[in-house]
């Protein structure tokens, strides 16, 4: 997927698909469709198949619309922006799968070296330089005194160990070419060394790899209470469903004997008039 991007319904979507469809196109539409659309009802479904309105987003798993403003785009906070493609590289990109991409990539080894000009394909990965490298660059990696402290994994060695794979640096979206290095505590917005001189509400500020693993903690922390609360909220609603069945079967039970001594007595009252009849005859 190309540059893809979080929509509202947390799904992505590539750069070029959002712009398709805030330009008014979308892919594999056909021109029945269309005319269908157009009449002046819609068959049950069919708003799903509709165009999207200017400044809207359809998602294309799951059909949630997102609206498309400058409030999506991180550190734009103003008013809506309609359908104007050139904050599309504003939106919030989905690092996660970008990563998977290049998890799978890297076991495919089907990545070029990005340290050199040879275009050679990659057979490791430097994680201080968060670059792909070649055999000979690999090998100066190894020999070379400029590179020492870096630590270069095979493919092979990454395989084993996926978790050992580096990621890119994220990049402010207002100054692409600084990595995002600090975490705004009194607004929780990432922000570069850039951002950081003009940015007003920068009282106190963290380096934001040394709060990672606090906001981890704080997220299992989080999992677990909502994980307990779940077990709790379902292990209730089995006990009611419970009493709810228990009281229905006693019913149906006692339904039951019910309708057993009224058949008895009718079964008594009919043997009994039987008798009667005999010895009216006899």
């Amino acid at each position: 997927m190309f540059q893809p991007r979080v929509l509202d319904c947390l799904h992505s979507m590539c750069e070029d698909c959002i712009i398709a469809q805030l330009d008014g196109h979308r892919d594999g539409e056909s021109n029945h469709v269309s005319a269908a659309l157009s009449t002046d009802f819609e068959l049950e479904g069919t708003c799903e198949m509709r165009p999207p309105p200017p400044g809207v987003i359809r998602c294309a798993a799951c059909f949630q619309v997102s609206r498309f403003s400058i409030a999506s785009c991180a550190w734009i906070r103003e008013s809506h922006v309609g359908n104007d493609v050139r904050f599309v590289n504003h939106m919030l990109q989905d690092f996660v799968r970008l990563h998977e991409e290049e998890s799978v990539s890297v076991t495919k080894g089907s990545r070029s070296c990005r340290s050199c000009k040879s275009e050679q394909l990659a057979m490791a990965v430097c994680k201080e330089c968060a670059s792909d490298l070649c055999k000979n660059c690999y090998q100066a990696h190894r020999d070379m005194k400029l590179f020492e402290g870096h630590t270069a994994l095979t493919y092979a060695e990454l395989a084993q160990n996926p978790s050992e794979l580096p990621r890119d640096p994220v990049m402010c979206v207002l100054h692409p070419q600084m990595p995002y290095a600090l975490l705004c505590s009194s607004c929780e917005a990432p922000i570069c060394g850039q951002c950081h001189a003009e940015h007003s509400d920068a009282k106190s500020t963290e380096d934001i790899c040394s709060c990672v693993p606090a906001r981890q903690r704080m997220l299992a922390e989080q999992y677990e209470t909502i994980k307990g609360e779940i077990v709790e909220a379902f292990s209730e609603y089995h006990k009611a469903l419970d009493a709810v069945q228990e009281e229905f079967l006693h019913k149906l039970d006692k339904l039951r004997d019910e309708q057993e001594t009224d058949l008895n007595n009718l079964n008594k009252r009919v043997n009994k008039t039987t008798v009667k009849i005999a010895d009216a005859i006899a």
